[in-house]
Parts: C-alpha cells; structure tokens; sequence
C-alpha cells in the first residue's frame, strides 16, 4: 500500500484525478490505497466511491503543513 499519494484535491501539490489515481492501484493490482492530500480532504468522498467501486480498499488521511 502506498500511504503518501497526493490527488489534484492537494492545491498546487497533485496532478491526478482520484479516478486517474485509482486507476493505476489497480493497473498495478493493489489492494489498498491511502489518499493523503495536502491540506485538504475534499477528495476523500469521491476516492472512496471510486476505489470501492474497482475493488480497492480506501485508506484516507491529510498531509497538513503550515
């Protein structure tokens, strides 16, 4: 499991949608994935839904920096 891996919901920091994300955990055959944006959690509802929906068990968290 990948526990630092940052959506476009991480402002300036990420590049991948959460489905683009989801995508590759499972090209990659992961069973788990941790979403930890920076600063902001408002990814969390639609990777949950998207990682459920391909098989992938959503861990969540927030990189927060000040």
């Amino acid at each position: 499991m990948y526990l630092n891996c940052h959506s476009r919901y991480s402002f300036k920091y990420g590049t991948l949608s959460v489905e683009a994300l989801v995508a590759e955990a499972k090209k990659h055959k992961l069973d788990a994935l941790a979403l930890t944006d920076i600063n902001s959690v408002s990814g969390i509802f639609p990777f949950i839904r998207e990682a459920q929906k391909n098989g992938i068990h959503p861990v969540v968290g927030t990189d927060f920096r000040i």
